[in-house]
């Protein structure tokens, strides 16, 4: 209720008040005559209040390829709130007039809305029923109970003096508020005489109405060209830009999506991962002398953390392409065991160090649908994953083989979800699918003397498939921007 006082505060303190009178949606084919009637009534009114600045649909920015008068007239049936709210909002009107009415053999049925704009409400909605013949001073002297009301003339009983030492002010002012108006509503009802009338004061959010999969098979189906042709868009998109709320400008920057960006996009995750080796050596003496050396070398998988960086540049609205580069935690393995010919073989000696591997490749990523805050994701990419050798950690004993850092050639697709936080920056999920393909995953040499060597057995290399979770923001900076022309105001809507 602070709602309506605050508006009618502020239409006492302006000048002139901008109302709109919306159309009447007639609710059955009889009541089409006296949907006119009362629409035109209330106008008439309204427009003697030099507190008022009458507002006619025919007044309102177009839509499309029509005028808003075209507008309401088809709009869906029950949702002549939401369209009026629409219309209303795109000619900066401050207030709305709209409601239903119907006709049976024995009755007429008015329903009332008054909308305040500004806040999206409909904070006043009565329902009268009235005798047949009483249609037109029905209208006129609703149209004067609301011209007091929007115009403010209620300071004849100053519904806002409360009393200072109230405990519920708020209170107070709600029953002050609809005192007043049921006073107008009785008053009414005194002048046409047998009705009845219900007052509701709902102080509800407005809702915008759907364009529906209908009603664009009913656009589909008529002749000439189709509004998402001249939009230059598929049924699809434009189904959704009807239904977004969002000036056509507005969307058509948010459909260049991520064209001509640069994208930097750090991720963090963790998960299964080709970052781990395996160094084994095997080594006999005789004699005092090296006489038989196995070294092998082989990448295996481990539970790890994943931070890269990456660069990318929007080649289209939903792909980018551009190269990773980071590090992925692991662990490097040692296993030695030295023999001597003719004795007892030791237990190996064991050993696990951090390690990590660093990682860069290209990537490819898509996002679905552009426009919207959460989009679905799809990418694939090429990774080369050097792990560490065991030589940074330590100095393996004399003898066995120096191998260059184990390479994994990893080809990767993903899915996963992107959330838009603000217009430049999204957060997103990616889940990632990895294949070892090729590289040095698995190194080994054999050299010496004599073949001595017992219990050699080559480390396993790990599974060729690996995969995770992982995260980040990713910033998008430049980009194209949107042209605008005459005809793309003349086809913006809300």
């Amino acid at each position: 209720m602070l709602l309506l006082l605050s508006s009618l505060a502020f239409a006492l303190d302006d000048d002139r008040v901008r109302v709109l009178v919306s159309e009447f949606q007639p609710r059955n084919e009889d009541s089409k005559a006296l949907a006119a009637l009362v629409e035109n009534f209330l106008a008439s009114r309204l427009k003697e209040n030099p507190d008022i600045e009458l507002v006619r649909p025919e007044q309102l920015p177009p839509f499309q390829d029509y005028s808003a008068r075209i507008y309401l007239e088809g709009c869906p049936a029950g949702d002549m709130i939401g369209c009026t709210y629409v219309a209303a909002e795109r000619g900066e009107v401050e207030w709305a007039i709209t409601g239903t009415t119907r006709v049976t053999p024995s009755a007429s049925k008015v329903q009332v809305e008054i909308l305040d704009i500004r806040s999206g409400r409909v904070v006043v909605s009565f329902e009268s029923e009235l005798e047949s013949g009483q249609d037109e001073k029905f209208a006129e002297a609703v149209a004067e109970m609301l011209s007091d009301a929007i115009g403010g003339s209620f300071k004849q009983q100053d519904i806002r003096a409360v009393d200072p030492d109230s405990e519920d002010p708020e209170g107070d002012m709600r029953k002050m508020s609809d005192d007043a108006i049921a006073q107008q509503l009785d008053s009414l009802s005194q002048e046409l005489g047998d009705i009845s009338t219900v007052i509701n004061r709902p102080d509800t959010p407005i809702e915008r109405p759907d364009y529906t999969m209908d009603d664009l098979a009913d656009q589909m189906q008529g002749e000439g060209s189709k509004p998402w042709e001249r939009l230059k868009m598929s049924p699809g998109e434009y189904l959704r830009y009807k239904n977004s709320g969002k000036t056509l400008d507005t969307w058509r920057q948010l459909a260049l999506g991520r064209a001509g960006q640069v994208i930097i996009r750090p991720t963090v995750g963790f998960g299964i991962q080709p970052a781990s080796n395996t160094y084994y050596g095997r080594y006999a003496y005789d004699s005092g002398q090296v006489v038989d050396v196995y070294t092998a070398q082989a990448v295996t998988n481990g539970f790890g953390g994943y931070f890269t960086a990456g660069v990318a540049y929007g080649v289209h609205p939903s792909l980018d392409v551009g190269v990773d580069f980071g590090i992925a935690s692991g662990r490097v393995t040692r296993d030695y065991q030295q023999q001597t010919v003719g004795q007892t073989i030791p237990s190996p000696e064991i050993y696990a160090f951090q390690g990590s591997s660093f990682v860069f490749g290209p990537r490819i990523v898509g996002s679905f649908i552009p426009v919207s805050p959460i989009r679905p994701v799809v990418g694939g990419a090429v990774q080369f994953w050097l792990g560490d050798t065991v030589r940074s950690k330590e100095v393996p004993p004399e003898g066995l083989a120096n191998f260059p850092a184990p390479l994994s050639i990893v080809a990767e697709v993903m899915v996963g979800a992107e959330l838009r936080l603000t217009k430049r920056v999204d957060f997103f999920v990616h889940i990632p699918v990895d294949l070892t393909v090729g590289g040095s995953i698995f190194q080994e040499k054999r050299e010496g003397s004599a073949d001595v060597l017992q219990a050699v057995q080559a480390p396993a290399v790990g599974s060729m498939v690996s995969g995770g979770l992982r995260a980040g923001l990713q910033v998008r900076l430049f980009g194209k921007k949107v042209k605008s022309s005459i005809l793309d105001e003349m086809e913006e809507e809300p």
